[in-house]
């Protein structure tokens, strides 16, 4: 298939539900074909007739014999049925079409929403999950390249960036012991996959374009600044997403179901209440 959204959902009927909210949050904006990877317990009793396909697999576990979130990520290349893709994290609500994002983003092999940016040295940047200089040294960066992290919630790319996910993996053979994060991810303690995409982005000196699809609520802004200014509205992090952003999002899904004889059953503050990162 030429492009279409990719979603992905496992371990917790919690995801599921968040992408059934998603898949109807993005039909009710466009027509691109919305494929779903998943296991059988996320989607257990959830009406999949809002995806156009969808399928089942075994999810690669960690050492501690839980899926582990890192590769499900590094994955997406080599599971999306696209030739472009772009893909979402289900944990948030479609604010306007996906395609204008295609469009704004067709040029481009690869594209993640970009955080924050630095030389080597720099401790200072935005979202970084590890001391600079040992990245740059630990996976052997070009001292003068610059270093991009990012928030993977959102990820395009084309048939065309095998060669970054081939490093992708590669780089996520060679991690970090978990003694050098300065954090790892939620209470789980997970090895944090946008680390490694950002690793990758710096070892090939790829740099993103500025462009922020995604609004993050851990700051206060104006219900008409996030309508018109992004796409997508994450319910992501732990206690990062402010009360107000919550509400929202059982606003939204409610005026994009109910209209079309659906319930919104499915409330985000009980789904928050079960999301990985707040689970050990």
């Amino acid at each position: 298939m030429k492009k279409g959204i990719l979603l992905m959902c496992f371990n917790s009927r919690t995801y599921g539900k968040f992408a059934f909210n998603m898949a109807h949050s993005i039909r009710h904006y466009s027509e691109l074909p919305i494929h779903l990877i998943c296991d059988s317990e996320s989607v257990s009793g959830i009406d999949m007739s809002c995806f156009s396909s969808y399928e089942i697999i075994d999810f690669e576990k960690n050492d501690q014999g839980k899926i582990d979130n890192c590769i499900a990520k590094i994955k997406l290349f080599e599971r999306s049925p696209f030739d472009k893709t772009l893909y979402l994290d289900v944990d948030g609500v479609m604010l306007r079409s996906p395609d204008d994002l295609f469009k704004k983003l067709e040029d481009f092999e690869f594209w993640t929403q970009p955080m924050g940016t630095g030389k080597k040295g720099d401790d200072g940047i935005n979202y970084m999950w590890a001391k600079n200089e040992l990245l740059y040294n630990h996976f052997q960066i070009p001292e003068g390249n610059l270093f991009t992290t990012c928030q993977t919630s959102i990820i395009y790319f084309t048939k065309g960036a095998k060669d970054f996910f081939r490093c992708l993996k590669a780089n996520y053979s060679n991690k970090l012991e978990p003694k050098d994060y300065k954090e790892m991810w939620g209470k789980s303690k997970q090895h944090p996959d946008e680390l490694y995409y950002s690793v990758t982005m710096a070892q090939l000196g790829i740099t993103l374009l500025e462009l922020r699809p995604v609004f993050f609520p851990e700051r206060v802004a104006s219900v008409t600044e996030i309508l018109n200014d992004f796409y997508v509205l994450s319910m992501y992090g732990g206690t990062n997403v402010k009360p107000y952003a919550l509400k929202l999002y059982d606003r939204i899904m409610s005026s994009i179901l109910n209209p079309i004889g659906i319930n919104h059953w499915f409330k985000v503050d009980q789904l928050y209440k079960n999301k990985f990162i707040n689970i050990k």
